[in-house]
């Protein structure tokens, strides 16, 4: 049996194989594909149908062990589903890039508890005091939108015209109030999302110091056992 022979034997029995002939040199080296059709059919060529690339290939050396496989093209479901896996991977990186980011930003801030909590008790008291100055104004503004109003039901009772001014006045002052109504609810939201932040932050940032203490245990430890 010859070597050539020996070589389509093998790829009987590796399926849809690409098959490298030996030639004089690499110039010279050229490739023949095998298929099988549905009928057990095998043949050889230089392309391989179209019909039967979706079936993958191997390449074989010329001792006839397979060298390289070439992996069946993806369909239209798998790079859709790929191209999903890539987007989710890239997602997931992205979060885990963001809290390595925030736990150093925790620990290089703050050196106890006490500070991390001192921080949130003064940014909670600096919304306090903006959202109580907000409506410490509203609350002018109502006065003068109650005199205002007044004014107006006086002239409309004697008779008289209500002024442009007057009218534009009222409406630009119920603006105001108004305006300050949604400012004040902002920050109430805000506020809170602040407290519910800190919350977290604080169950991070001991749990972080509970495992640099473990590690500081372990490394102790390692060192006193050490010969």
């Amino acid at each position: 049996m010859n070597i050539r022979l020996a070589h389509f034997i093998n790829a009987l029995l590796l399926g849809s194989t690409l098959l490298t002939v030996p030639g004089a040199n690499a110039a010279e080296a050229h490739k023949t594909y095998r298929w099988v059709d549905q009928q057990g059919n095998v043949f050889y060529g230089d392309k391989i149908p179209p019909e039967f690339a979706a079936q993958g290939s191997k390449e074989l050396s010329e001792q006839g062990v397979v060298v390289k496989t070439n992996a069946p093209p993806l369909t239209e479901e798998q790079r859709a589903e790929a191209q999903r896996q890539e987007k989710l991977k890239a997602e997931q990186d992205r979060i885990a890039k963001e809290k390595s980011a925030h736990d150093r930003m925790l620990l290089s801030t703050f050196s106890t508890e006490e500070d991390l909590i001192l921080t949130r008790n003064g940014k909670v008291a600096s919304i306090d005091a903006m959202i109580n100055a907000t409506k410490s104004r509203n609350g002018s503004l109502q006065k003068s939108l109650t005199g205002m109003r007044a004014s107006a039901a006086e002239r409309e009772r004697n008779g008289q015209t209500i002024p442009d001014k007057l009218r534009k006045d009222i409406a630009g002052m119920h603006a105001q109030i108004n305006d300050n109504i949604s400012y004040i609810a902002s920050k109430q939201r805000e506020q809170e999302q602040w407290r519910m932040q800190f919350e977290t932050d604080l169950e991070r940032f001991r749990a972080l110091k509970a495992a640099q203490i473990e590690a500081q245990k372990k490394a102790g430890n390692a060192a006193t056992t050490q010969p």
